[in-house]
């Protein structure tokens, strides 16, 4: 591992992002950093074609729960309905459904949320949370019947409202120092994207739609590719063979 990690760390794969209001010259950031040589790529990632449950034992009070599923691209046209879905399921933190039946309603949790990762060779949605190893269980299912229910029922009108105000509104308050811009024009520049697409955000945020989120909930909350990983001591959660 140590080994794969140096060669990926060189000078062929490094870029730097600054943002100030000096035009002075500055010295080389890469020094002694190797020049180096590309690494092959690992194999192409395959989305999973059926459910799998994977439990790893550990003497723990509560066993911690990653849900994964095949995500979306970040150029996919359907981007923005899948940001908006997300906020509601379970990135909106307090706000999300996930938050209110998992911790407000039954108390399983202290936290659950959900993002979207998006990689250079996949892409992935992924849910996550702890609860007691008596509880994890019930959590699970509460889950996945939050998933099948954004699935067939969509968000309402005022969700879609509300996450629009907020992913907008959010994006402006963080661009509050020099780092957290050059932090997002580093997201901007690995998600190939150019500067000036924070310029068009808030309209392609704007423009999504109530049937916009229904269909993207229908194409990545699947169960059929959902991937389960608990670790713990889990009562109630069996592993696949």
């Amino acid at each position: 591992m140590a080994s794969s990690c140096c060669a990926w760390r060189s000078r062929s794969r490094a870029s730097i992002l600054t943002w100030s209001s000096s035009a002075a010259p500055r010295p080389s950031p890469f020094g002694s950093l190797v020049v180096g040589t590309v690494p092959p790529l690992p194999p192409e990632w395959k989305p999973p074609t059926k459910p799998r449950t994977i439990v790893v034992e550990r003497p723990v009070p509560q066993s911690t729960v990653l849900m994964a599923l095949p995500g979306i691209a970040r150029d996919d046209p359907d981007w923005y309905a899948a940001v908006v879905m997300n906020h509601v399921l379970g990135g909106g933190g307090q706000q999300s459904r996930l938050f209110a039946e998992v911790r407000d309603k039954r108390g399983l949790a202290y936290g659950v949320s959900t993002g979207l990762r998006t990689y250079k060779r996949a892409a992935l949605m992924v849910i996550s949370t702890a609860s007691a190893n008596e509880r994890v269980a019930e959590a699970i299912r509460v889950i996945r019947a939050e998933l099948a229910r954004m699935r067939t029922e969509g968000i309402t009108q005022q969700e879609l409202a509300d996450a629009k105000t907020y992913l907008n509104g959010a994006l402006a308050l963080s661009l509050d120092s020099s780092g957290s811009v050059a932090g997002l024009l580093q997201s901007l520049q690995i998600d190939g994207l150019s500067a000036d697409h924070v310029t068009r955000r808030t309209a392609l945020i704007d423009a999504v739609k109530l049937e916009d989120v229904r269909r993207v909930a229908r194409r990545l909350l699947r169960d059929e590719a959902m991937t389960t990983v608990v670790v713990g001591k889990p009562v109630g959660v069996t592993a696949d063979p």
